[in-house]
């Protein structure tokens, strides 16, 4: 099975995305593709965290070792989907909080980690 991401949708209301954050696209999720899965995804806020929030943010989605998209990817490689085809999956990143008391603050509390909900689509190639 070879997994292919098509895109990263990020649906989170604005109020919570930090200024200076390029939003890297991924606005044209296939309404077609039934959602796979709701998911809350932790994410250790010392391995993401920088003094810019917008990288903070950037970190959350991408980091290489805890991101939402490689913990979506490696969630994706260890089910057993039962397929050998290729497996296209797009991300829509819906909310953003972290383990503690809903904050107004978040990225600047004391949290041990971030938390992303996430619906991941898939479609068999």
């Amino acid at each position: 099975m070879a997994l292919v991401k098509q895109a990263t949708k990020i649906s989170i209301d604005s109020s919570q995305i930090p200024s200076g954050y390029t939003n890297p696209g991924g606005t044209n999720l296939a309404s077609s593709q039934p959602t796979y899965l709701n998911k809350s995804f932790s994410i250790i806020k010392s391995t993401v965290d920088d003094s810019v929030k917008a990288t903070t943010f950037d970190q959350i989605l991408s980091d290489v070792t805890i991101g939402i998209e490689k913990q979506v990817a490696d969630m994706l490689t260890a089910d057993d989907i039962g397929t050998t085809a290729t497996v296209n999956y797009n991300i829509d990143w819906k909310k953003i909080g972290n383990n503690q008391a809903i904050s107004a603050d978040f990225y600047n509390d004391t949290a041990v980690s971030y938390v992303a909900v996430v619906d991941v689509y898939l479609n068999f190639s």
